[in-house]
Formats: C-alpha cells, structure tokens, sequence
C-alpha cells in the first residue's frame, strides 16, 4: 500500500473508532457508578450478540489503527526509514 492509502485507512478507522469509543465510556462510566464489578459487567453482557458484535468492531479498527499510528510516530519521530 503506498502513504495516501495508509493515511485513508488509518483515518477510516478513526471515524469508526470515535463512536465506539463514546460508546464504550458512557458504558463504563454508567457501570462503574453503578456499581458493577467487571464480573457482573460480563455476567451481563455475556451472550449479547449486539454487544459481541460492537466490541468485535472496535477491536478489528483498533487493530488497523494503532499499528498505522505507531509506524508513522516512528518514521516521523524516530527517524526509522521507510521500506
């Protein structure tokens, strides 16, 4: 793949990363204040095939993300030349 389409992907999976991650931390949030443990939080969500699915989603786009980001921290920042 060359830069541009590097940069469109990581961006994708930025815009697909944004909700969930609201998502995610409102849930948590709501969770925490009430006074879930992460056992009760998974005893809850365990079998939830909508909740299977987002967190599915949102892993496959950190997945992409965070390596594109990684990479380009290192070519800019630490000066690892590109192949």
């Amino acid at each position: 793949m060359n830069e541009a389409q590097l940069y469109s992907l990581q961006r994708l999976s930025a815009v697909i990363m944004a909700p969930l991650v609201v998502v995610h931390l409102i849930t948590i949030m709501y969770a925490v204040r009430g006074g879930l443990s992460a056992e009760e939080i998974l005893a809850r969500t365990s079998g939830a095939s909508a909740w299977t699915v987002f967190y599915g989603v949102f892993v496959v786009a950190v997945s992409v993300h965070a390596p594109l980001g990684l990479r380009k921290i290192l070519i800019e920042w630490a000066g690892v030349k590109r192949r």
